[in-house]
């Protein structure tokens, strides 16, 4: 079944502030498991992969599945999705840390959305970057990034020179809006790590 816009919303934000939710039942999820010969890599390709075979999903986000081609100007689209997303918090919760929200609906948003903005990313740095496990940060990037594994910090991006957290921006967005934009987000991180400059070709939590 293909589920309206206005018909996630309600459900997503459901566990956060204990509103009985109809469609919570509906909504697709993803069985986190550590079951991909491929790891992690294989394991967030597989999410994102299936985030864009989602029509419905895609469509009821307001989103047009035939420009989300991994490239840096599709995450303009990822943007102002999740500006819906944050302009239906409820009043008085912007700003709401969401990373140890259980919620089913939140979590599959932030996975499919994150997948799709950390594979834009590894796609297009040009040091060989891959997905890591929160198991996988040293003590000193733990230190750093957050000691306990949360929804945000679960998965992340490591290259040669740093990490960044796709999982965890997109949860930012939909706490604080457009000022954590994931477009600009992977812009600086691209310019600052392939040193090149403009939109088209193509470090912090």
């Amino acid at each position: 079944m293909a589920l309206a816009f206005r018909n996630i919303v309600p459900g997503l934000f459901a566990g956060l502030f204990g509103v009985a939710s109809p469609v919570l039942a509906m909504t697709p999820a993803f069985a986190v498991e550590e079951k991909d010969a491929g790891g992690a890599d294989g394991l967030l390709l597989s999410m994102s992969k299936e985030f864009l075979d989602n029509s419905g999903f895609i469509s009821g986000l307001g989103l047009d599945g035939s420009k989300l081609d991994y490239s840096l100007d599709s995450l303009k689209q990822i943007d102002a999705a999740l500006q819906k997303l944050h302009d239906e918090l409820p009043d008085g919760t912007n700003g709401k840390d969401l990373t140890a929200v259980g919620d089913k609906q939140l979590q599959f948003v932030t996975l499919s959305l994150g997948s799709y903005v950390g594979e834009v990313l590894r796609r297009n740095l040009r040091q060989g970057a891959r997905w890591e496990e929160f198991e996988a940060l040293s003590e000193n990037e733990k230190q750093l990034f957050g000691n306990e594994k949360d929804l945000g910090n679960a998965y992340f991006i490591r290259w040669a020179d740093g990490v960044v957290f796709p999982l965890s921006k997109v949860l930012k967005f939909i706490q604080n809006g457009d000022e954590d934009s994931v477009y600009f987000y992977a812009k600086v991180v691209l310019k600052d790590t392939n040193r090149v400059d403009g939109d088209d070709t193509a470090t912090s939590r």
